[in-house]
């Protein structure tokens, strides 16, 4: 047992055949122990066995989804077999028994209709970006000087056009890389950075972290800091996130802690302040770590006709708002080129003698837009309806139209995308404000310019700023019963009546602001008032085997009469007429009730079997050695056949399974309420031989005879379902259980007793099925604590016991028996000593 390395033998004394010796008589509890477990583990496989036999029965014959098997449809024990002779497949029929054999006629005067509403007009806007001019260089605007002390030129590629600062300040930074400065670079000791405020590039100096300068104090409200930056060169606002980084937690010597929500910020280049994040109130205490800034100024004209005109300041450089031609004038719209004037909107007064606001540049955008769109056209430009100084383009057809040209961008759309509103959009793109309104007399009050929860919000109203088209529309017709929704594809907005009749039609009226006559064309809307939009029933001639015509009204387009349930497609057209034949077919249905008992008969054969296998008492489980010895000896197949023996009976009597084939015997010859047949009346009876119990016997001469007469009362034997309790639930009271029990057809019955043993959902006790709680199923929670798995826990506990005091046995034995080698050794040695001075 033990893993100690020792020498032994010395003495000539055989410590470890000793030892091994008396430990075999030792092991034997071990070995018992592993016999055991391996015991309560193949018994937890048997379980684990008729659990999947029972799955697999279950989702053959209990899924509707798959339609082949499925044997819980009425529609299984039809006995009768419709032919049509539409062959477009939208007049369709299936018959029960019941139903009258010969020749049936159906004409579609109209089919059922629900209530509907398409927008008037489409609904397709596209919600541009801010406006971002860019930045464009030439060969009078492409260089640098940067002095810091002295001055370096720091040139940009005279063609590159720059979207935006940052890409522009990255450029810088790079080209900063390719400048010597001494032994290093420019970029060692100057960084441009976007400001604050997004308007300009600053040259902010760099400052060289060592381990002389690393660790700082931060006075904060008149208490000390200390935290160590990184080594390495950094501006201002680097330093400021390197102390961001250690505030939470920071303390003083005294145990202070950092004033909640203050962080470091940097904003002139040279000091680091402290600043609250939510109020911006600023606090006491700065760090000084820079002296002085380097200055920029252009190395060329810079004369702002070909490129931007940049304008310099001390360290820092902002640039005009232009249109340069050929750089950023053109903006393709479905095919329709707009040529912007060029202009510099920072310098160039507006109409009104002023200079161009935001709002000014907005509005001129637009106005160039849509004066050079074709008249008449269903493209148009404007301002974002939520009040952001944005574009919207605005299309009122369903047609694809693209964006493009060097403007795009510009404008803030995508250049080469295209004008395409989605439901995922915001419905800022297309309202705001408040709107109150109805629809089928429910009330909806929303504000569409504030958030939910904001504290402005008026009474009943909900906040919808931000929230996207689809979850509006989704809202709407959970609350109302209507389907409302937007089409992409048609760019129209919809609402329609769940179900088909002429009860479905419904109003939608504006209260206050424009949300119906915005989205459908309309504040007030009655579907009833028009035969393109009001819900009709439909109205079917339908001529019996030996009848006459009879004309009749429905609500669906799916009805049932007689035995024969009608299903036309919503889209047939008025006048359509079918013939359909109906004779009788009882062989699909008789095999599908013997593929159902053959298969339930091999399912409790299984059971059965184990049930009633007897337990080999002479055969245990092989311990270890014994495997090593029938391996060594070549009979390693016997391994196989002597297990097989000891796992023989594991289950007999088992009253969990026996309790279940009980009850599925049971479920077959209990009577179904209202079924009017029983299980003997259609030639079904359980096996006379009592090794076979719970298995059903088919007279299929007697069957088929009731199929042909009483298909209907078969369907309800097998397949009915509960009225008072429909649907299986494992919380369900005893009594609501008996009662659905009766009621329910004998699959119906079966199918819950599987439910009731392998079932993963819990009852009100928080039990899953029983026979999972007694095995587990492996990935899930009952592989532990099912009474099984609990049962292995426990054995690996009492064999690492047992292992644990035989080690401890084993270490005993040899030290008594080396004390013993040792005085042996001892003995020895005095004896030869003795006799070498004898002498001897």
């Amino acid at each position: 047992m033990s893993s100690i390395n020792r020498i032994t033998g010395l003495s000539g004394f055989d410590v470890d055949g000793t030892v091994q010796k008396l430990m075999k008589a030792e092991n034997t509890k071990l070995d018992k122990a592993k016999q055991d477990r391996q015991v309560i583990q193949w018994r937890e496989e048997l379980y684990r066995e008729q659990i999947g036999n029972l799955n697999t029965f279950s989702s053959t014959y209990f899924d509707t989804l798959k339609s082949d098997t499925y044997i819980l449809s009425s529609n299984t024990f039809s006995a009768a077999a419709v032919t049509t002779s539409d062959t477009t497949s939208k007049i369709n029929a299936t018959a029960m028994s019941s139903a009258r054999t010969g020749t049936y006629s159906i004409t579609v005067n109209n089919v059922a209709k629900g209530a509907s509403v398409i927008g008037s007009k489409a609904v397709n806007i596209e919600q541009g970006g801010a406006i971002g001019f860019p930045i464009v260089m030439d060969g009078n605007n492409n260089t640098f000087k940067v002095n810091i002390g002295t001055s370096y030129d720091v040139t940009l590629d005279s063609t590159k056009v720059y979207s935006n600062l940052s890409q522009m300040a990255a450029d810088l930074n790079t080209k900063m890389g390719s400048v010597t400065v001494g032994s290093g670079k420019l970029s060692d000791n100057v960084a441009a950075v976007v400001s604050s405020d997004g308007t300009k590039i600053e040259f902010n100096k760099k400052i060289e972290i060592t381990d002389s300068n690393k660790n700082i104090t931060l006075n904060v409200d008149g208490n000390n800091y200390n935290v160590t930056l990184t080594k390495g060169n950094f501006t201002t606002s680097d330093i400021a996130s390197q102390i961001n980084g250690q505030l939470s937690g920071l303390k003083t010597a005294g145990g202070t802690a950092f004033p909640t929500g203050v962080a470091a910020q940097s904003t002139d280049g040279q000091n680091i302040t402290f600043i609250n994040t939510s109020d911006k109130t600023v606090h006491a205490g700065t760090v000084s770590v820079s002296t002085g800034l380097p200055t920029v100024t252009t190395g060329g004209t810079n004369t702002g006709v070909t490129g931007t005109k940049l304008n310099f300041a001390s360290n820092s450089f902002s640039y005009d708002k232009q249109i340069i031609a050929g750089k950023n004038d053109t903006f393709s719209i479905g095919g329709t080129t707009i040529t912007l004037a060029a202009r510099n909107y920072t310098t160039d007064l507006n109409g009104g003698g002023s200079n161009y606001s935001d709002n000014d540049i907005t509005t001129d955008l637009i106005s160039q837009i849509n004066t050079q769109l074709t008249a008449g056209s269903s493209i148009s430009a404007r301002t974002a309806v939520d009040g952001s100084n944005t574009i919207q383009l605005v299309s009122t057809t369903s047609a694809q139209i693209g964006l493009s040209g060097n403007a795009a961008s510009m404008l803030g759309f995508v250049s080469g995308s295209q004008l395409s509103q989605s439901q995922s959009d915001s419905i800022n793109n297309i309202l705001t404000g408040s709107a109150d309104f109805t629809i089928n007399g429910v009330e909806f009050k929303y504000d569409f310019s504030k958030a939910a929860g904001d504290s402005a919000l008026a009474s009943g109203y909900i906040g919808a700023k931000g929230r996207s088209i689809s979850s509006i529309m989704s809202e709407i017709s959970t609350k109302a019963s209507v389907n409302v929704g937007y089409s992409e594809l048609t760019r129209n907005f919809t609402m329609a009546s769940r179900n088909t009749g002429a009860s479905q039609n419904f109003t939608a009226k504006d209260t206050s602001g424009t949300f119906m006559a915005t989205l459908f064309g309309s504040g007030d809307i009655d579907t009833s008032a028009s035969d393109l939009t009001k819900a009709v029933d439909g109205s079917f001639t339908i001529t019996e085997p030996g009848g006459s015509a009879t004309t009749v009204t429905e609500s669906s387009n799916n009805f049932a009469i007689d035995g024969v349930t009608y299903k036309i497609d919503p889209n047939t057209a008025n006048g359509a007429a079918s013939t359909l034949n109906i004779s009788q077919n009882t062989d699909a249905t008789l095999n599908k009730i013997k593929d159902f008992i053959s298969k339930y008969n091999d399912l409790i054969g299984k059971i059965n079997t184990k049930i009633d296998e007897k337990r080999q008492y002479s055969y245990n489980p092989l311990t270890d050695d014994e495997k090593k010895s029938l391996k060594a000896n070549g009979e390693e197949d016997q391994i196989t056949v002597l297990e097989g023996k000891a796992k023989q009976g594991l289950l007999k009597n088992d009253i969990s399974l026996s309790n279940m084939v009980s009850q599925m015997r049971t479920a077959f010859y209990d009577t179904v309420k209202d079924a009017g047949i029983n299980l003997y009346d259609i030639g079904l009876s359980t096996s006379d031989d009592t090794t076979q119990r719970g298995k059903i016997v088919i007279d299929e001469d007697k069957l088929k005879q009731a199929l042909q007469t009483d298909g209907d009362k078969i369907s309800k034997l097998f397949t009915q379902k509960s009225t008072t309790k429909p649907y299986y639930s494992p919380v369900m009271s005893n009594s609501d259980r008996a009662a659905r029990y009766s009621e329910e057809g004998i699959f119906q019955r079966i199918n819950d007793i599987i439910q009731d043993n392998v079932r993963m959902s819990r009852d009100s006790q928080g039990n899953k099925g029983l026979l999972i709680q007694k095995a587990g199923v492996q990935g899930d929670v009952t592989d532990i604590n099912g009474i099984i798995p609990k049962e292995l826990s426990a054995q690996d506990t009492l064999i690492k016991q047992i292992t644990s005091k035989l080690s401890d046995k084993e270490e005993a034995y040899y030290k008594q028996f080396s004390a013993m080698e040792q005085a042996l050794e001892k003995l020895n040695s005095q004896s030869t000593w003795l006799s070498q001075q004898l002498g001897g």
